[in-house]
């Protein structure tokens, strides 16, 4: 039983400690269970650290994705054109392309892209957090692959890891702007 002194009358309230589930760690007061699960989330990111931050940012890296494909689609159906200039290259490519160059995007689609990843993108930050959690066996897997099976150092594992999520990753910006351009009714290009 604990005593917690407080206030200007010296009130005292007693709450019984709980030992955490898994026995490490301090003692802690009675949560709710919103509260209850949220610590476990964090203690898995303590224990799992490069693991976590993978499947975090794998997750995020999508989570941009589909944010650019309808930023892209709402562009063309606000200002009937295209956030690019095509360069001849095909439309996949392009796409793909135009998130790592935005120096050639328009300012106006980068201005409203901002503004989605700003708003959307913190609203959307404990889903993307507990779906890391969810992908962390297989980034686990990943790096066991390169380790075990292609017998690398574990400083080139991971980095062979991140190499993969990030193209895997890249190859989701195209099919979302694709979706998200038919889902508007709109033309990729612009008209």
């Amino acid at each position: 039983v604990a005593t917690i002194r407080c206030g200007v009358g010296q009130a005292e309230v007693q709450e019984e400690l709980r030992a955490p589930e898994d026995g490490v760690g301090t003692p802690e007061l009675p949560r709710s269970r919103l509260a209850r699960r949220w610590r476990q989330l964090v203690d898995t990111v303590r224990r799992s650290g490069m693991v976590y931050l993978f499947s975090y940012a794998f997750i995020s890296h999508v989570n941009l994705a589909l944010m650019f494909g309808v930023a892209w689609a709402l562009f063309v159906r606000t200002w009937h054109a295209c956030p690019i200039e095509p360069s001849g290259l095909p439309w996949a490519a392009e796409v793909t392309c135009a998130f790592y160059r935005p120096v050639l995007l328009h300012r106006k689609f980068l201005a409203s892209y901002g503004a989605m990843c700003l708003g959307l993108g913190t609203i959307t930050r404990p889903l993307r957090a507990g779906m890391a959690v969810g992908l962390m066996p297989g980034v686990r897997r990943t790096i066991s692959f390169f380790e075990d099976r292609l017998r690398c150092p574990k400083l080139l594992a991971y980095t062979l890891t991140i190499v993969v999520g990030v193209t895997l990753g890249s190859l989701c910006f195209a099919p979302a702007v694709f979706l998200s351009c038919a889902v508007l009714s709109v033309p990729v290009a612009g008209v």
